[in-house]
């Protein structure tokens, strides 16, 4: 299966803030774009990334694990606009290369991040849903879903 992103092919950067990069190249599939992942979420496996580039048909260029920590006694908007920020992701970077993104598990700060991120994007992200795998004794999570957001924006927009 293959995920339309809706993106552009953009130039391979790897130097991009503090980045850590995974090969993720399987030598079977013809990688024809390159991907950032962001994850707002429990730190990914080398598997699960692997997992994501296979569906995707897009190599993991980066990956790049934020910590999602709020003071819960201080608005959480000016705390989305500040961890993006900090990202040093440019204006040009956010509406030209392709970004997927693992959400946040606490609902309020993923709305948050998702009208900031729309804003800076002139899109709606693509998403990734981890699930826990069924049946092991040891919790782990596997890619569930991945969700191209503006796609789901555009669809809904027939159903008015």
């Amino acid at each position: 299966m293959f995920v339309d992103l809706g993106i552009v092919p953009h130039a391979p950067n790897c130097n991009i803030g503090d980045t850590k990069c995974y090969p993720g190249r399987l030598p079977t599939q013809s990688w024809l774009f390159r991907m950032h992942i962001i994850n707002f979420s429990h730190p990914l496996t080398q598997s699960q990334v692997l997992e994501i580039g296979s569906t995707t048909k897009l190599q993991a260029e980066s990956v790049r694990d934020v910590r999602v920590q709020f003071d819960l006694l201080i608005d959480f908007v000016p705390q989305v606009i500040e961890m993006l920020d900090g990202l040093g992701v440019s204006p040009d970077q956010w509406q030209t290369e392709a970004w997927l993104l693992v959400p946040p598990s606490l609902n309020f700060i993923t709305a948050i991040l998702l009208a900031e991120l729309h804003g800076r994007m002139g899109r709606f992200p693509t998403i990734v849903r981890l699930r826990p795998v069924a049946g092991t004794l040891v919790s782990t999570f596997e890619v569930a879903e991945i969700i191209n957001l503006d796609s789901v924006r555009n669809a809904a927009r027939m159903r008015r």
